[in-house]
């Protein structure tokens, strides 16, 4: 049989501070939210499965906002409009609830609720909500009050908790009592959320890390310039900001306050994004710590800096010892294939396929891989932000993944500590590649007009900070300036400026970044400067373009000059939320029309896996591709592209009606190592000039669904 191939899970939970330290206020809910569901779902799974051994990287910054809950001080503005009767409530207060008690997965967290689907479709449409407040009754938001709180328990709760059990079959008529009940079992579950960590941590069934405390990107912290390591060309904040020290503060800060809620210092840090530098890694190490980890892409652009030739995967499945003259660190890297999959592919798939192929993937990498050394699998991911798309909230998918690997007789589940507990490290590097886990470099945080504007502030209120004497001002004030410059050295707040991702509450991140900065001058009895008074990100994110005319593009699967340039465009490859992964199969959508067609080109990695080109695309995601573009009108279609037998054949393309699946027409069609190109006539579709209909790239496989753009609402077009 050999030596089992080990599986060590990281689940990396953080959330940035929502605080308002003027006020002591918190602006958005997601601790109090995410602490009810997955924070507390994720460690009552492990408790469930006996044998079940992972890793939590648990941020400071979220365990400092948890302890504020379960003390209850923590106070945010969706609690204060909870707390608040609906007699009492403003028109503005009304407002502020509809448009805001649905941030929930419909799918998974509003539709199955009867009570909670009909309320949003009372709602309508987000930005007309202040014009059908007529229609709400004193009821209606007191039911909202209820479901949007109620929803948010995870599975451990709403299966065995009696009480929650009994309001959710309630379903309608809630009473302030009943609203009351959910808050007092929201803060009773939160109370719960670090003690049961620190249980499972003191019977050695769990790993806890941490990162530094306020999740900054480590290496432009020591120095915003290395950014020009992994990004050559890239246009930075014209101030430098080079701050190793800061770096330093945060990883000591990470440490002593870990060391203070647990009882015990850790071992491993997994830095902020997975970013690493050769100098953020050597302040880890004089830290103390015994190991780290990063990106599979981080250790293949390392290995190739020093003349290695990557053939398979082999280089990914150990960890390495990185060395330098002020100490030494394992370094681990993610498989990020396996990762992304749980991260963003399996919630579409029925729970036992899942968990199938999972285990299918894990067993083929013992087959294959050297049987002459350990083997290490590192799974690393988001903690919180995946199980909101999964049905019941992942819980029988981690259950199942975690059971099946505990009764497999060639998978063992260890954590990163025991793995260097039991096995020697070979491989050793002095040089590490600087980037992060999204692409290998630092672009989600810098480089865009509206991050690099941020660090520039973060400049300037860093250099008023240190004009300030003990003299001038009184140390404990001079120590709360740090604290809010280190708040506000948090990667969050440059992850949503620019266009790299978009949410619903980018505006409110804005606000918290320049409340932050603010806040430093209110310390130093300064005025503010008037530029934190304005958005950052003066104008939305815009993700493409309207067509601009009428286009007539010769169809053979390559992109002539100026062919596509008055086409509309939709980029796939920026993230719309929270997470994001590491490979796209499809990155834009081309669209246009003439007379008589509609006209799609898709672009992307998606091409060459139909044309089956590309072997490596088929191991990780299949032998039998396929793309839907779903259109919705007065009557709804699928145009099916299938994958191709050989390179150069035409591609079958089918138009068939939805639900039934009539075959309407065969189309034409071309695609190439990069591009498909389709064109569809309008009269098939019942389209005329001016028109408007709904349009959605579905990426599926032999097994289902692998992605949807745009993930929620399809894409609005209107036939020019």
């Amino acid at each position: 049989m050999g030596k089992k191939l080990n599986i060590a899970f990281l689940w990396h939970m953080h959330q940035p501070c929502y605080k308002d330290l003027h006020t002591n206020h918190y602006h958005l809910p997601w601790v109090r939210l995410h602490g009810i569901k997955g924070y507390y779902d994720m460690a009552k799974i492990v408790e469930e499965v006996e044998k079940a051994r992972v890793t939590f990287n648990l941020v400071p910054s979220l365990l400092e906002q948890l302890s504020d809950y379960a003390e209850g001080i923590g106070m945010d503005i969706y609690l204060e409009h909870t707390l608040k009767e609906p007699s009492d409530l403003t028109r503005e207060e009304k407002i502020f609830i509809l448009s805001n008690f649905f941030h929930a997965n419909h799918e998974n967290m509003i539709g199955p609720y009867p009570r909670y689907a009909e309320l949003d479709s009372l709602r309508g449409d987000v930005s007309t909500v202040d014009q059908r407040l007529d229609q709400w009754s004193t009821q209606d938001f007191l039911d909202l009050q209820v479901w949007f709180n109620l929803t948010w328990f995870g599975q451990t709760i709403k299966d065995r908790d009696e009480e929650i059990q009994g309001l959710i079959r309630k379903g309608r008529g809630y009473s302030q009592g009943d609203k009351e009940r959910v808050l007092a079992k929201q803060r009773e579950v939160l109370q719960e959320v670090v003690p049961l960590y620190r249980s499972l941590a003191d019977n050695g069934r769990i790993e806890l890390t941490t990162s530094p405390f306020y999740h900054p990107i480590l290496p432009l912290l020591c120095d915003t310039d290395e950014a020009r390591n992994s990004m050559p060309g890239s246009s930075l904040p014209r101030s430098r900001f080079s701050f190793p020290e800061d770096a330093d503060s945060q990883i000591r800060g990470g440490l002593s306050y870990h060391e203070a809620v647990f009882g015990r210092r850790p071992r491993g840090m997994w830095p902020s994004e997975g970013s690493v530098s050769d100098a953020a890694l050597n302040l880890m190490a004089r830290n103390g710590l015994v190991w780290t980890a990063s990106d599979e892409n981080i250790l293949a652009n390392t290995l190739r800096a020093k003349g290695r030739e990557i053939r398979g995967r082999e280089f990914l499945y150990q960890p390495y010892l990185w060395e330098s003259e002020g100490g030494q660190l394992a370094m681990f890297f993610r498989d990020h294939q396996i990762s992304d999959l749980i991260g963003f592919v399996y919630h579409r798939w029925f729970t036992p396929d899942a968990i199938g192929d999972l285990i299918h993937r894990l067993s083929n990498l013992k087959r294959e891989l050297p049987s002459d050394r350990p083997n290490l699998i590192s799974i690393i991911l988001d903690g919180e932000n995946a199980w909101e798309y999964y049905y019941r909230n992942g819980y029988d998918f981690l259950t199942g993944i975690y059971r099946a690997l505990a009764e497999h007789p060639d998978l063992e589940m260890v954590t990163f500590s025991e793995y260097l507990w039991r096995h020697p490290i070979g491989e050793r590097t002095k040089r590490i590649h600087s980037g992060s886990w999204i692409n290998a470099d630092f672009g989600t945080w810098i480089g865009q007009p509206a991050k690099n504007l941020a660090w520039e502030y973060l400049t300037r209120a860093r250099q008023d900070i240190e004009r300030y004497t003990p003299e001038q001002l009184s140390e404990e004030k001079v120590e709360l300036a740090w604290h809010e410059m280190m708040i506000a050295e948090g990667s969050d707040w440059f992850w949503w400026l620019g266009d790299t991702h978009s949410s619903a509450l980018d505006a409110e991140f804005d606000e918290l970044f320049r409340i932050h900065l603010k806040n430093i001058y209110w310390i130093l009895e300064q005025e503010a400067p008037a530029y934190l008074d304005y958005p950052i990100q003066q104008a939305a994110v815009h993700y493409g373009q309207e067509p601009t005319e009428m286009i007539h593009p010769t169809l053979d699967g390559t992109v002539g000059p100026g062919e596509w340039a008055p086409a509309g465009t939709y980029s796939f490859d920026k993230g719309s939320g929270a997470m994001q992964r590491s490979q796209y199969l499809i990155e834009r959508l081309f669209y246009g029309f003439d007379t008589y067609y509609l006209y799609l080109r898709l672009e992307g990695n998606v091409c060459s896996w139909l044309q089956g080109s590309n072997p490596a695309l088929e191991e990780s995601f299949g032998h039998e591709p396929q793309i839907q573009f779903s259109l919705t009108h007065t009557q709804d279609f699928f145009i099916r592209v299938n994958a191709i037998n050989k390179p150069g054949e035409k591609v079958p393309v089918e138009l068939v009606t939805q639900p039934d699946e009539l075959l309407i027409d065969t189309l034409p069609a071309r695609v190439s190592e990069r591009n498909l190109e389709l064109a569809v006539p309008l009269e098939k579709l019942g389209l005329n000039s001016a028109d408007q209909f709904g349009l959605q790239v579905i990426v599926k496989n032999e097994k289902g669904e692998l992605e949807r753009w745009p993930v929620h609402d399809p894409l609005q077009i209107q036939i020019v």
